[in-house]
């Protein structure tokens, strides 16, 4: 009776360890839009629990075998959740180094002060092996909770220049916990084995500072992102607010000059000069066409850095349009800013070196779908001779991020970056799914 009791509660245990470790990987990185989130804990929780249990039946300590553990747990979050490759990787790692530190910590710590080899606290069927394995499994818990709480960020942009310094920190912790842990299972001396649990316990308790340093520094990082995104948020602003300015007294200086024009035109027909009429009458088009904004929509900074844009085109020789939605939301105005600055750039300065100089920007929305069209007219063709869109420019160092921020804001908004060529012009499509905010959050 003893005997199905323990295996029922070793299975039950088994169940636990691979959903918690599931619920870990879906926070830490958090669903792609097309994942089924109940499908998802049913699938990797029910396969890890499995794996749990077989290999435990196989095996009294997993040892290399828990590396595949790892990897059900990195296949899965390739096909299922969101994040880079690197930042998987390391929440795979994480989730099993984090359960092997606590296990092991455990059973050396309760082994040592019931005076029991760690095997034999593994097989027995006492009160002692019960109070370890809930032990284990509240740490396990408040262990996810604080690693989730250290990592959580409302985007996913930390780079692999940021996550790079995780990966030979748990490397090491890994390769450091099992030879404690090895020495530990040789071990018959009492005083050493406490000694290794010590070593082990100081081994966490580094590891959570430095993940809690790495992680202050990344939130830091994407911070200093953010601020001189905002600092350029905040130049488009004031230089809508000034063109707005600028156009509210060109309207009403315009007002002012119709009113003579009304009357020299009444007067010209009325004396039958219509040559000097339609004279007069062209003059005025050019000025309106000179004056006139080239989108108005209700968000002032696709306002601002379409009209800036376009009209620096303009002083340069390029014809540029622009067809847009009137109502853009769900997407922040730093990333509206920083796409349509780097489509527009990018454009910009690809256009001068073709001969027919012209640019069109089309804006339009399906529901929660927006696509953002930019085309600029070509000499030659750009992906032929520069398929992978490197910079052309000689200071590679501060030049040729346009594309990757472009792809970067296509992938954090769920969406797909398209670069084509169609009857001589080079076009950039970016399609961008919108996130409203939770009201209930």
């Amino acid at each position: 009776m003893t005997d199905i009791v323990w295996n029922i509660i070793e299975i039950l245990v088994n169940i636990y360890q691979g959903f918690i470790c599931a619920y870990f990987m879906l926070k830490f990185l958090s669903p792609k839009p097309s994942t089924n989130v109940p499908l998802y804990y049913l699938l990797c929780g029910g396969i890890q629990s499995i794996m749990i249990s077989v290999i435990n039946h196989l095996t009294t300590f997993e040892s290399y075998a828990s590396a595949l553990y790892i990897i059900e747990l990195f296949i899965f979050a390739v096909l299922m959740l969101k994040g880079n490759i690197i930042k998987k990787l390391i929440a795979s790692i994480i989730s099993m180094l984090t359960g092997f530190l606590i296990t092991t910590v455990c059973l050396n710590f309760f082994s040592s002060v019931n005076n029991m080899s760690v095997e034999e606290l593994v097989v027995s069927k006492g009160y002692i092996r019960g109070i370890t394995l809930i032990s284990i499994q509240i740490l396990y818990f408040a262990s996810f909770k604080l690693i989730l709480k250290a990592f959580a960020t409302e985007n996913d942009e930390f780079e692999f220049a940021e996550w790079k310094t995780v990966i030979p920190i748990t490397a090491a912790s890994i390769v450091m916990a099992a030879l404690l842990h090895s020495t530990a299972m040789r071990s018959s001396d009492e005083r050493q084995r406490i000694y290794i649990d010590l070593a082990l316990l100081i081994l966490i308790i580094l590891n959570v500072i430095i993940y809690y340093l790495i992680a202050s520094l990344m939130k830091k990082s994407m911070l200093k992102r953010e601020l001189d995104m905002l600092r350029i948020v905040e130049h488009y602003n004031e230089q809508s607010i000034k063109n707005m300015s600028i156009q509210n007294s060109t309207i009403k200086k315009m007002r002012h000059d119709m009113k003579n024009t009304l009357s020299a035109l009444g007067k010209l027909l009325q004396d039958g000069n219509i040559a000097s009429a339609q004279s007069l009458l062209s003059q005025n088009q050019q000025i309106l066409k000179s004056t006139g904004s080239y989108i108005s929509t209700n968000n002032s900074i696709v306002n601002a850095v379409i009209n800036s844009k376009l009209e620096n085109a303009a002083s340069v020789g390029i014809r540029p349009s622009c067809i847009s939605v009137n109502d853009i939301t769900g997407i922040k105005d730093v990333d509206l800013c920083d796409l349509l600055s780097n489509m527009l750039d990018n454009a910009i300065t690809a256009c001068l070196e073709a001969d027919e100089k012209q640019i069109t920007v089309d804006i339009f929305s399906d529901n929660d779908m927006y696509t953002f069209t930019v085309k600029n007219s070509i000499g030659r063709s750009v992906l032929n001779e520069n398929p992978k869109l490197k910079t052309t420019k000689h200071d590679h160092t501060s030049h040729g991020y346009g594309t990757k921020i472009i792809k970067g804001i296509a992938e954090k908004y769920n969406g797909r970056c398209d670069f084509y060529e169609q009857s001589d012009m080079f076009c950039c499509k970016i399609i961008l799914m919108a996130k409203h905010e939770d009201p209930n959050r």
